[in-house]
């Protein structure tokens, strides 16, 4: 996004030089566009303003147009949106006229970024959606060709609109398409497509965010900058931002990046990019818990900020109140704090008052449309008066006609009155007969009502009972339901505390086994043995043989201790332990016993990770009963490997006598020691498998010749991990 401003105005300004007709507004044109590129956008715009005079004067409409341009493209880095509006639409117009459309698609392009910055994200993709429209439908095929980085740059643009909408995977779309035809061609776009991609990929928002990609599309475009002696600085931010924030942060890489982006900022004078630059280093700095360094920095981002421009200072104060915490320097930081509220409250007025603003114009085109449509209604105002006047006169006859009947009304009243007053008199002589039958129904009808209130009584009170019963039930329920519940809730943790006191007997239970295999992992006739060996060496004056045999059992018992203080161990480390052990029995007896240790080369040892002390009982078993036996020794054979995803498959060997002669031999220490140990490596297995949910397998084989005689034993061990 910051560098599509640079190749963008590059090409642009260099457009404007070329059409612009007189000497003084080329010059005029070329030192706004060299302001602009080295960002000194003060200085950009007045530069601007001095060709749109110039411009004017020649009242020439292609050169007004490139001027016009010019002055809208510092007014949106400065921010002054009104200005760049006015400017952009009126450099529009003036291309269309023209019939320019090469220079219509920058402009439009170039005015998508005004509102982008404003996050008008719906007129921004209109602007775009149009200059591919004029890319496409208006430029000739052979203008096409020629301008490969206007498509490119249209691409980036797209891209850029696209993720500041959150759509994160359309825009990745339109910006690895953008970077393979910039690759492709070559050009000045390249450096803009790497910077596009890398700020997609380090979007805080974008669910798929990658710093790793991010860092390497920063770094491609870093390496185009110097090999074209370009200004690096916001690049360099930007891959310091990718380095601290890595799954894994790079934080020192991170610092090399912003003090080399401080210096390329220097060379062009870029305050505010210097000052982003120290939030990012305090930023840094907070995490790498150097508070001091951060608070240095911070304090340097204020008071460039304070100076230029609100932008940044709200983040400044941010790491500035994370220093002071860190260093514990309450009061300081209370004051960072309050300072931090004050920039939050003036960005906010800001803010109102920008609402407030277009409230107000909204308002005027209301007013304005208001009082169209009054002027409207005053024109029929006249028909309406007239129409009212009609009225009047037709309500008049009516009430006339009304009271006329009002009359009549009035005659015909009188009339049934005195009618009425004939019937009424006959009715009341009835009545009078009525009123001695009606007492005697009275007295009837107030006996029925009297019996009536007593039955209504009695089922009150009936109904009165049956609700207190109901509610009675209810609370019955409540408390034996309550009951039930705590039954259940004292029955449930009585079953978690028994299934942790299983789990915990478990525990011991393996723990016990690992200290029992500790133990028995090398036998007391083994250690011994050793130790004599060494000792006939010491006496026979064979001091080498006597150090090389000590070294290499300090080595064993070395590496066996190591190996047991955690539940598993790297394959790397029990095969170290696994061959130190064979060797030190293959010197012992004067090296009739030959090994060989095979791992297959897709096996990472240093990844995978075993039970300890797990295949050195199984060895122990085929040197003492496979290979003692025979007179000339034989060879073992380990073999390591991976028959499917997360399984071990260890293959142990032998070419001795074979289990039936063995068990000939009544070797009892020898065969009390073989039982011990691999009983207990059974054991670990089990209480293993139950522990971590895994089933490990041991298989053993006799192997035999041809003929059917015994050629050895192989133990198989087949261990998930």
């Amino acid at each position: 996004m910051q560098y599509f401003y640079a190749i963008l105005l590059t090409i642009c300004f260099n457009a404007d030089v070329l059409f612009a007709q007189t000497p003084d507004l080329k010059d005029a044109l070329a030192k706004a566009g060299l302001a602009f590129k080295n960002e000194r956008y003060q200085e950009s715009e007045t530069l601007a303003e001095n060709a749109y005079a110039l411009a004017k004067k020649s009242a020439v409409l292609e050169d007004l147009s490139e001027a016009e341009f010019a002055v809208a493209k510092a007014a949106t880095m400065l921010r002054k949106y009104d200005l760049s509006k006015e400017f952009y639409e009126k450099a529009i117009e003036g291309f269309e006229k023209t019939g320019r459309p090469v220079r219509l698609a920058y402009t439009l392009v170039e005015y998508t970024r005004d509102m982008y910055r404003q996050e008008n994200y719906l007129a921004a993709s209109r602007l775009v959606l149009k200059a591919q429209t004029v890319y496409n439908e208006q430029i000739s095929p052979a203008d096409a060709a020629q301008n490969i980085e206007l498509k490119i740059i249209i691409l980036d643009r797209m891209a850029i609109v696209l993720d500041g909408q959150k759509q994160f995977d359309e825009g990745e779309r339109y910006a690895l398409e953008a970077y393979e035809l910039a690759e492709r061609n070559n050009g000045e776009s390249l450096l803009d497509a790497c910077n596009v991609l890398g700020n997609i990929y380090a979007s805080a928002y974008n669910p798929k965010k990658d710093f790793d990609k991010a860092g390497f599309y920063f770094e491609a475009g870093l390496q185009i900058c110097r090999r074209n002696n370009r200004n690096a600085a916001k690049l360099l931010n930007n891959l310091g931002i990718s380095y601290a924030r890595r799954k894994i942060p790079n934080y020192d890489k991170a610092i090399e990046c912003y003090q080399a982006a401080i210096e390329e900022n220097k060379k062009i004078g870029a305050q505010e990019s210097i000052a982003r630059n120290y939030v990012n280093m305090a930023y840094t700095y907070n995490y790498k818990k150097d508070f001091i360094n951060s608070v240095e920095y911070s304090q340097k981002a204020i008071a460039i900020l304070s100076k230029t421009s609100a932008n940044g200072l709200l983040e400044a104060y941010g790491e500035l109140v994370k220093g002071q915490e860190g260093l514990k320097d309450y009061l300081k930081a209370l004051e960072a704090q309050k300072a931090y509220a004050i920039v939050q409250d003036s960005m906010f007025y800001k803010n109102r008052q920008k609402d407030l603003a277009e409230f107000q114009t909204k308002f005027a085109v209301a007013k304005k449309d208001y009082d169209i449509t009054n002027l409207q209604n005053d024109r029929r105002l006249g028909d309406i008066q007239l129409q009212q006047q009609t009225l009047a006169l037709a309500n008049q006859q009516l009430i006339q006609e009304k009271n006329q009947q009002k009359i009549v009304d009035l005659q015909r009243d009188k009339l049934l009155q005195d009618l009425e007053i004939e019937r009424g008199q006959a009715d009341l002589a009835q009545q009078t007969q009525l009123s001695e039958k009606s007492a005697s129904q009275l007295a009837l009808a107030d006996q029925a009502r009297q019996l009536q209130i007593q039955e209504t009584a009695t089922q009150k009170q009936k109904a009165l009972f049956f609700k207190w019963m109901v509610l009675g039930l209810l609370v019955i329920g409540g408390l034996l339901l309550a009951l039930l519940r705590y039954r259940g809730k004292i029955e449930k943790e009585r079953t978690e505390l028994e299934r942790k006191r299983l789990e915990e007997e478990k525990e011991f239970t393996l723990r016990q086994s690992e200290l029992k295999a500790l133990r028995s992992q090398m036998n007391p006739h083994f250690i011994f043995n050793v130790l004599n060996s060494i000792n006939n060496f010491m006496l026979d004056n064979d001091a080498e043989n006597a150090s090389f045999y000590l070294t290499k059992f300090a080595r064993l018992m070395r590496q066996v201790l190591e190996n047991s203080r955690t539940e598993r161990v790297t394959l790397e480390n029990e095969l170290k332990a696994l061959e130190l052990y064979i060797q030190l029995e293959a010197l012992r007896f004067k090296d009739k016993i030959k090994y060989l240790l095979c791992v297959d080369p897709s096996i990472d040892k240093k990844y995978i990770k075993i039970p300890p002390l797990l295949v050195q009982p199984y060895v122990e078993n085929a040197i003492w009963h496979g290979l003692m036996h025979r007179l000339e020794g034989g060879t073992i054979s380990i073999h390591a490997s991976e028959p499917q995803e997360n399984l071990l498959r260890i293959e142990i060997s032998d070419d001795g006598v074979g289990r039936a002669a063995a068990a000939a031999f009544k070797s009892k220490s020898a065969a009390q020691n073989k039982s011990f140990g691999m009983d207990i490596t059974s054991e670990r297995l089990k209480l293993a498998n139950e522990s971590f949910q895994r089933e490990s397998q041991i298989t053993v084989h006799d192997l035999l010749y041809a003929d059917g005689s015994p050629a050895g034993t192989q133990v198989i061990l087949e261990i998930p991990y």
